[in-house]
């Protein structure tokens, strides 16, 4: 049976709690960050292990034929690499045709999926319905004038709590799609011998008169923060791991799962042997081209004061229903009409006939 990618379908029922559908035997690295707020250099760095100079800010630095050195390139004479790449092109074509249709699949294999989710434009449902079609960044509505560029907040708090709970919504549709692939990894039995990471490349800011991708003073921990679980073969038992870890760091605990030795150098370690070794200086990358390290501890803080406006804005976010009961007179969310109107009111609609 072909990998599977065409199980990402968006006939999937919205669930009425939110509950994040990582592999329950994974590790989670919970202080996890990214190197930069830019996807054509954090995808890279994630996919090499090592940082991209600054003079390669550019759409080439996310390429093969700049970076040829990569996940692809270290794997792709012992595995059948089947990659789908949304931004990058970094999976060289001789190793990752992407017409497999027919294709004689070899094992081992790799499977790679770049999915562009919760990422604007917001328009998906939990369920998976679209509720919005617009052009690629509807984002405007939410922004200042003139800082389409940078994506820079309206000061105006009730926008940024509609933006969120946007957000939100897509990102428990892209939890549904993962569930589905880890459900149907165990139901080919694939799920227990593969090695499993989920990650992401950068995260996304919504305090108020920041930007929402470019890191500031108030965003910056929502943008470097970022999910990273990782299921070894045959683990049974997932665990949080609290060290201060990097999406450098992903590359090379691959290789030593699968007991490879990387021909390049690596700015990154493997997971494996700094879990127990506490926190590490951290460089951070960012899109105005300056270098920037904070201590993992304020980065932590300002995450929980994030945390704490979040759950202001949405009390009941641990469900569905509660995700919309947001602004004033958040209780009349599900109430039955017919209930509000005053005895003496007028109906506006026909009564429904009788089933007598």
């Amino acid at each position: 049976m072909r990998c599977p990618f065409k199980c990402f379908q968006r006939s999937l029922l919205a669930a009425r709690s939110w509950h994040w559908s990582w592999p329950v035997e994974s590790r989670w690295y919970r202080n996890t960050l990214t190197v930069s707020d830019n996807t054509i250099r954090a995808i890279p760095a994630l996919m090499t292990g090592g940082v991209v100079p600054l003079k390669e800010l550019n759409i080439a630095a996310s390429t093969f034929r700049t970076r040829t050195e990569s996940l692809f390139t270290l794997l792709g004479a012992s595995h059948d690499i089947d990659a789908r790449e949304t931004v990058t092109e970094l999976c060289p074509p001789d190793l990752c045709d992407t017409d497999r249709d027919g294709a004689v699949v070899m094992e081992p294999r790799v499977l790679f999926l770049h999915v562009m989710l919760p990422h604007v434009p917001w328009r998906f449902l939990p369920s998976g319905d679209e509720y919005f079609q617009c052009p690629q960044h509807h984002v405007h509505q939410f922004i200042e004038a003139g800082e389409l560029a940078t994506q820079r907040w309206l000061d105006d708090e009730w926008v940024i709590t509609q933006a969120w709970q946007r957000h939100l919504l897509q990102a428990m549709h892209a939890d549904r799609l993962l569930e589905n692939l880890l459900d149907h990894l165990k139901t080919l039995g694939l799920y227990d011998s593969s090695l499993i990471v989920v990650a992401s490349d950068h995260g996304a800011g919504f305090a108020s008169g920041e930007a929402r991708r470019e890191t500031g003073d108030e965003n910056v921990s929502e943008i470097l923060f970022v999910p990273l679980f990782v299921k070894l073969p045959g683990e049974r038992e997932g665990r949080r791991v609290d060290t201060a870890v990097s999406t450098l760091d992903i590359l090379p605990t691959i290789a030593e799962v699968l007991s490879l030795r990387v021909p390049w150098q690596l700015h990154g370690q493997s997971l494996l042997k700094i879990e127990h070794a506490g926190a590490r200086p951290l460089v951070i990358e960012r899109l105005d081209n300056s270098l920037d390290s904070q201590a993992l501890a304020d980065l932590r803080d300002q995450a929980n004061e994030r945390l704490a406006k979040k759950l202001e804005r949405f009390p009941e976010w641990g469900s569905l229903e509660g995700l919309y009961r947001i602004g004033e007179h958040r209780e009349l969310l599900g109430a039955e009409i017919q209930a509000l109107l005053a005895p003496d009111a007028p109906r506006p609609w026909p009564p429904p006939p009788s089933t007598d």
